[in-house]
């Protein structure tokens, strides 16, 4: 394979279930092959709140999903730090010069982050 992508995906996962997911795609991957993850992240939405972002859309939701309509499937289970996530990654046997993290092209570039591995 040589592209997985997901684009608001992962949150829903537990920690250990995206753990093995990831080494999972990591295994399938053809060498030069990428996978391609685009999650809210923390350290943005930390940033927002401690500068007085109250907008549910960039602060709330990023952490805990939108849930104002009562879908269970839309509850998310994890929010990734940068760090954390690069760990992930690395842990499923990405090499640290192969993981970069730059903006979303989806969503919101103010909340959100890309993370892109290269086998």
């Amino acid at each position: 394979m040589e592209q997985i992508a997901l684009v608001h995906v992962f949150e829903h996962l537990y920690v250990w279930e995206g753990r093995e997911a990831i080494k999972r795609w990591y295994e399938i991957l053809q060498p030069g092959g990428r996978l391609v993850i685009e999650v809210p992240c923390i350290n943005k939405i930390l940033d927002l709140f401690a500068k007085g972002e109250r907008d549910p859309s960039l602060t709330y939701y990023g952490l805990y999903g939108e849930q104002t309509f009562g879908e269970k499937e839309m509850n998310h289970k994890w929010c990734y730090s940068y760090n954390q996530l690069k760990s992930v990654f690395r842990e499923a046997g990405f090499k640290k010069e192969n993981i970069i993290v730059t903006d979303p092209v989806y969503h919101k570039v103010i909340r959100d982050m890309r993370v892109v591995g290269i086998k």
